[in-house]
């Protein structure tokens, strides 16, 4: 059997029929899974027909041609990278990785998992970019970001709008965010819950998003430009893990990088100005976290 069409994948036990569904709509036979969460492990493996590892790190290393699937939120931090960066299969992850700024900012380059859906890379969004110079130069960029438990997190959902913003926009002079939860995390890696954020750049340009991890799967953008409108969504039939499943098919070294250090600095911003009820400058937020 060919190993890139061999998947494994570490999860939630919620994510049960979301890791199957993506192994399905990408045509790959999935031949381990792991969890964290040991009570649950083998019973999901008894589950889903499949072996299971007691271990993120064994199941990587013993599958080093398989196409492996980070799905659990949390499970993706810096401690893989070195191990990750020697495997032969891609590893896709449903988030960006956990941990502090500072360190994040600092291996930035050395990322070795892709995170997926990324907007940017997305088929039906990256072909609305190709013809956004036809609307003229964007003056407003309206995102709607949101997903249920298990499809990712509201750090996943930050990280890939102010990923498309600063692409469309660059770096704003001023970030202000609210978010609906109990208390603000001390890293934007531990957003959950609901988050609005408003952006304000030079030249009267703004942006704002709408971002969810506790509702029901939608990715919308509206842009208002010089000569125009165009707006964007995902197609009605698109479910979570088709979307997932097309990105992980279509993943290259090729694929653009982001500007992680920049786009650290903007959920930076987002999280601090939750805590602190004021706006933040994203600029001086990168000087401190040492981008």
């Amino acid at each position: 059997m060919d190993p890139q069409s061999t998947i494994v994948a570490w999860l939630a036990p919620t994510q049960q029929d979301l890791v199957c569904a993506i192994a399905g709509a990408a045509g790959m036979e999935l031949v381990a899974i792991g969890a964290t969460n040991e009570a649950v492990r083998h019973a999901l493996g008894d589950a889903m027909g499949v072996p299971v590892a007691d271990d993120i790190r064994g199941m990587l290393a013993d599958n080093p041609d398989s196409v492996a699937l980070i799905a659990e939120p949390g499970a993706y931090d810096l401690s893989l990278r070195d191990l990750l960066t020697r495997r032969d299969g891609p590893t896709v992850t449903l988030t960006p990785p956990r941990g502090a700024m500072d360190e994040l900012v600092t291996e930035s380059d050395a990322f070795p998992a892709r995170f997926v859906p990324l907007l940017r890379r997305d088929r039906t969004f990256g072909a609305a970019l190709d013809d956004i110079d036809q609307f003229g130069r964007p003056r407003l960029i309206s995102l709607s970001l949101q997903c249920g438990e298990g499809e990712g997190t509201l750090w996943a959902r930050l990280f890939d709008g102010m990923d498309l913003v600063h692409r469309m926009l660059g770096t704003p002079d001023e970030v202000y965010a609210v978010l609906g939860a109990d208390r603000v995390p001390e890293t934007p890696s531990e957003l959950r819950g609901h988050m609005s954020v408003s952006m304000r750049f030079g030249d009267r340009r703004c942006a704002t998003m709408v971002l969810s991890d506790q509702s029901t799967w939608q990715r919308s953008m509206t842009v208002l430009g010089d000569e125009g409108k165009l707006q964007v969504a995902d197609d009605a039939d698109a479910s979570p893990a088709a979307l997932i499943a097309e990105q992980i098919s279509a993943s290259s070294p090729a694929d653009p990088v982001a500007d992680f250090p920049r786009v650290l600095a903007l959920c930076e911003a987002a999280r601090l100005s939750s805590l602190t009820a004021s706006v933040e400058d994203p600029r001086r937020i990168l000087e401190m976290i040492g981008g």
